[in-house]
């Protein structure tokens, strides 16, 4: 049994009345849902918002010594808001595996991965490039390559019939102030595609707060567009969590082809349809909804795919060997 000591947020963003973070859906609850897991949940932004950062930092290190973990997994969100850089460090000297999974590297490493590099022991990157400047700035033998995944204790597929899915085509992603989504939402609905969107920012109250919502929205749709737009360069097109939860559903996804190819690595073209432009993706989703069977074809490939090759149990036992040489 391999004991994790979990810090993260379970709010989305830190915020209550917004739903299930990202974290919670997937990293928390694969956890949750490992047999070889015994884990302990510290939700550092709850516990700073009740306090101060400094008091959280010390629970935190005060925690960690009381549950003494073989693994100490975190996610953080904003330098202003994390726990201090000498309460991680001060864990990282008494010996323990602490570990930060850096989501944004492409967008953000000098300004805020590159900072946290001398207080971690171990360090988890999803852009390869990354990894050169991970060692050019003391990272040298800390840096693991992982990606996004799935977890399939929760995103699952509820088999459901042509009848049952009762959307044509829906996005879930945050709303039109993210990169150039106004753009290709307007292109699909001008075009007469009925395209349902949920989202902070859509306008109404279409926030999915739940994973139960999340996962239904899925499986209900027939096919589900993924925009894979960074929020700060719109040119770059990137592998995100949709990316693998629409497949660990079973669900039919159109994305957007990614800027370094790497997609087609995780998902064929057999197992995803990706698209170049708006038009493309127009002229795609018109002919999927005319060909249920094709389509339905290609979402069973990629449903197999993700259960075998892209759950967060799978990514979290490989970080677990190159760090404990062991899975249990």
């Amino acid at each position: 049994m391999i004991k994790v000591l979990y810090v993260a947020n379970e709010c989305d963003y830190g915020f209550p009345s917004w739903g299930v973070s990202y974290e919670k859906m997937n990293f928390q609850g694969s956890f949750e849902g490992m047999p070889n897991v015994e884990l302990k949940v510290f939700d550092y932004f709850q516990e700073k918002s009740s306090t101060s950062i400094e008091e959280m930092s010390k629970k935190l290190v005060q925690e960690c010594i009381d549950f003494d973990p073989d693994f100490v997994f975190c996610c953080f969100m904003t330098l202003d808001t994390d726990p201090t850089f000498e309460s991680v460090s001060s864990l990282t000297r008494k010996g323990y595996n602490t570990f930060l999974w850096a989501c944004d590297d492409r967008m953000r490493f000098d300004a805020y991965s590159k900072v946290w590099i001398p207080h971690f022991k171990w360090l988890g990157t999803m852009y390869p490039p990354a990894i050169e400047k991970y060692n050019q700035n003391g990272g040298q033998g800390k840096v693991i390559l992982t990606e996004y995944a799935a977890n399939n204790f929760s995103f699952v597929n509820q088999d459901l019939s042509e009848e049952e899915k009762i959307y044509d085509v829906s996005f879930i992603g945050q709303g039109a102030a993210h990169s150039n989504r106004r753009e290709l939402v307007n292109g699909i609905r001008n075009s007469g595609i009925d395209l349902y969107t949920f989202g902070r920012g859509w306008g109404g109250d279409e926030k999915l707060k739940t994973t139960e919502e999340y996962v239904d929205v899925i499986n209900k749709t027939k096919i589900n567009v993924n925009f894979n737009s960074c929020s700060g360069i719109p040119s770059l097109k990137q592998i995100n969590g949709r990316f693998f939860e629409i497949q660990m559903c079973g669900g039919f996804q159109m994305a957007e082809r990614s800027t370094d190819g790497l997609a087609v690595q995780y998902f064929t073209e057999d197992e995803i349809s990706y698209y170049n432009d708006v038009n493309d993706l127009i002229n795609k989703i018109n002919f999927y909804l005319d060909n249920p069977e094709e389509r339905k074809r290609i979402a069973q490939n990629g449903y197999a795919r993700a259960l075998k090759d892209h759950t967060y149990s799978k990514r979290f036992n490989e970080i677990f060997q190159r760090v404990l040489g062991r899975t249990e």
